[in-house]
């Protein structure tokens, strides 16, 4: 995904999910698990947009501890990285916000 759009939907998801994190906070793009992922005011914010997400990102995602974690339905590989996602999440980082949009 092209870095301005990645960009447009944290700001959407900032602004829509009343994560109050500020505009002006740092957008870094970095590699989880061979995709590209978004992390927003150091790791508060971790976003992941990519194609074909698996269980590997997800994990590397959860062990950020980031105070808020989002995914794009349809980035996810299958149905099997889906149920994982909220497993992952309980286990190693079980006070994160998450959303799947």
């Amino acid at each position: 995904m092209q870095k301005s759009v990645a960009s447009e939907c944290v700001r959407w998801i900032r602004r829509k999910a009343k994560l109050r994190i500020p505009y002006s906070a740092k957008i870094e793009e970095r590699e989880l698990g061979g995709r590209g992922c978004f992390l927003v005011d150091g790791n508060r914010l971790v976003a992941c947009f990519d194609t074909e997400v698996g269980t590997e990102t997800i994990e590397e995602m959860a062990r950020l501890e980031p105070d808020y974690a989002v995914m794009r339905d349809a980035s996810m590989r299958d149905d099997a990285t889906q149920a994982n996602f909220e497993e992952l999440f309980k286990t190693y980082s079980p006070d994160t916000v998450r959303r799947v949009i």
